[in-house]
């Protein structure tokens, strides 16, 4: 059925906004500094997560 589907998609965006809120707990510091920390790929069979860095931060240690 296609409850099915929506379940696993439900499941999906529950586990997105909380790896999104870790990051954003996490990694002040590179929002602070103009940088960000986003979700590229998410892959719940393999418990895989691929975190996209990016921003202008020229000559930051972080």
């Amino acid at each position: 059925m296609s409850t099915d589907t929506t379940d696993g998609a439900d499941a999906d965006n529950e586990l997105r906004e909380r790896i999104t809120n870790f990051l954003r707990r996490n990694f002040p510091q590179i929002q602070m500094h103009g940088g960000s920390a986003a979700i590229a790929h998410l892959d719940r069979e393999k418990g895989e997560v691929t975190v996209q860095l990016g921003g202008a931060c020229s000559g930051c240690g972080i």
